[in-house]
């Protein structure tokens, strides 16, 4: 917007002075120095934004040297017709970008050195001396110019910043992720653990042999206990034979695997 007004300006103000110059364009003498002077410095002002617009170094080297080289021959307009201006004034575009381009100590000593010329040139070949009102524009460009950049510094910091917090919030985010799955599955690990373990204690108890005793003597294996796995329901059992008249009277039979029987 600000580029615009100034563009603006600068133009009206060129074909004002260009019109209004002292000596005339013309097709010889210092008409024809004049012009040429003026198709160099529109040249150099319209190639150096148009390779400087690019980022890439070369580009932008390229085209600083030719925004200084418009500077220039906008001086040596200026010292052609000092009274008009017109060169000064269309070079403030120029201007404008090399504060934009350059480091800031770059830029304002461009600035500083433009308006020591434009005095020592007013002071030697103008009228009236120096021309203080264009002095002040280059120092208001040099003002506006700076609080610009310095506005884009600080937008471009904000951005970065929040591009950080938003690569801080991610990963934050991924890594509560990744502890939620390893809490669950270590979890998971330790109950798994611990029922083998309750299964092999339980194991290793029922595969040692019996040697518990009572006080009648050793009494027989629990039916988890023994190696062998339980009895039959019928070896613990055992009938009495029917006494008979013909059998003896105290005989009986044992059953394989039971308690003794007395005769």
């Amino acid at each position: 917007m600000l580029l615009g007004v100034l563009l603006t300006w600068a133009l009206i103000a060129y074909l004002r002075g260009l019109l209004r110059a002292d000596p005339a364009p013309a097709l010889h003498g210092a008409g024809l120095a004049l012009v040429v002077l003026n198709a160099v410095m529109l040249a150099l002002l319209g190639s150096g934004i148009w390779f400087g617009r690019e980022s890439g170094a070369p580009h932008r080297r390229l085209g600083v040297v030719l925004l200084l080289g418009a500077l220039g021959t906008a001086m040596a307009l200026y010292a052609l017709a000092p009274d008009v201006g017109s060169g000064f004034f269309i070079s403030m575009a120029g201007l404008w970008m090399l504060l934009m381009w350059l480091p800031v100590p770059g830029g304002i000593t461009v600035s500083a050195l433009t308006i020591a010329v434009i005095g020592g040139l007013g002071e030697v070949f103008a009228s009236g001396g120096a021309d203080l009102g264009q002095m002040a524009a280059v120092a208001g460009i040099t003002l506006g110019a700076l609080a610009s950049r310095r506005g884009k510094a600080a937008q471009e910091a904000t951005r970065r910043a929040e591009a950080a917090n938003a690569v801080l919030a991610e990963r934050s985010h991924i890594a509560r992720e990744i502890h939620d799955i390893l809490a669950h599955s270590l979890s998971a690990q330790i109950v798994h653990l611990e029922g083998r373990g309750c299964c092999w204690r339980g194991t290793a108890t029922a595969s040692r042999p019996w040697t518990g005793s009572s006080a009648h003597g050793t009494s027989p294996a629990p039916a988890w206990r023994r190696p062998g796995g339980p009895w039959p329901r019928s070896a613990g059992r055992y009938r009495s034979p029917k006494r008979s008249s013909r059998s003896s009277p105290r005989s009986s039979t044992p059953v394989p695997g039971g308690p003794a029987t007395c005769a």
